[in-house]
């Protein structure tokens, strides 16, 4: 377990996912990853549903990636943070060769991780008693 700031690192669940407009809002694509991950926290926590509000949206440096805020369009949420505009071209901020794909990381809070572990030993103790 490796340990940052005053988060657990603790496994993943991954998923890789391509065409995301630079000019989509946080809910959307806090929306996207629920989705896109859905099916495999299914499998790990042995039934459990993702919800949008069971994740948070952070970046890599552990920033957590927010909606602009009330009256404001919800947009913009990676060409705010990760693009720059440099002699008039637009530049990705995090690698100066453009090879490196943006991460953006869904994070479970610890709570609900315990929840999903309960439930998860839960459903593993019925099915070894079922066994008996």
């Amino acid at each position: 377990m490796e340990h940052i700031g005053l988060t657990y690192y603790v496994q993943d669940i991954c998923e890789t996912l391509g065409d995301i407009s630079a000019h989509i809002g946080a809910d959307d694509l806090k929306l996207i990853g629920v989705y896109a991950l859905g099916h495999r926290y299914a499998k790990w926590s042995g039934g459990l549903t993702l919800g949008m509000d069971d994740v948070e949206l952070r970046s890599t440096t552990w920033e957590e990636l927010l909606p602009k805020g009330a009256g404001v369009y919800d947009v913009d949420i990676i060409a705010d943070r990760y693009f720059k505009i440099v002699k008039g071209k637009r530049t990705f901020v995090n690698d100066k060769s453009g090879q490196k794909p943006l991460e953006i990381v869904l994070a479970l809070p610890h709570e609900k991780y315990e929840v999903a572990v309960s439930y998860k030993e839960e459903k593993e103790a019925e099915t070894s008693k079922a066994c008996l």
